[in-house]
């Protein structure tokens, strides 16, 4: 839903802002205002992909993924995943709107995953 083709060839800038009415009325007079829905908690499945690749990628000092990742046991390309316990505790936590905030709450997802012990 949110991945979507945009042709920017004839854009000579752009812009965001949580709130148009915040800017300064000189600058808004020079740009074209296009409202974006905020994201509902039933686009989660379809965010929390990417946004989980781009946690992952950043914390291997990486700017994108995919990339390889040296796991001890040869280089491997997992894919990103939250196990059912952690995605359900994100849609407990996140009720729509702020991107920041949810991909805040992969950040903590994730590193409650590794400061877990492991189960055998």
């Amino acid at each position: 839903m949110f991945e979507t083709p945009v042709d920017l060839a004839r854009v000579i800038y752009f812009a965001t802002a949580n709130e148009a009415l915040r800017l300064p009325p000189a600058l808004l007079d020079r740009l074209r205002v296009i409202r974006w829905p905020a994201p509902r908690p039933e686009h989660l499945d379809e965010l929390l992909p990417s946004i989980l690749a781009d946690v992952i990628a950043r914390e291997h000092g990486q700017t994108q993924y995919p990339f390889m990742i040296d796991t001890g046991q040869g280089v491997a390309d997992p894919p990103p995943q939250l196990d059912p316990t952690e995605r359900a505790a994100i849609a407990t936590h996140w009720s729509g709107g702020s991107i920041r905030q949810l991909t805040r709450l992969v950040e903590t997802a994730l590193a409650a995953r590794r400061a877990r012990p492991f189960l055998h």
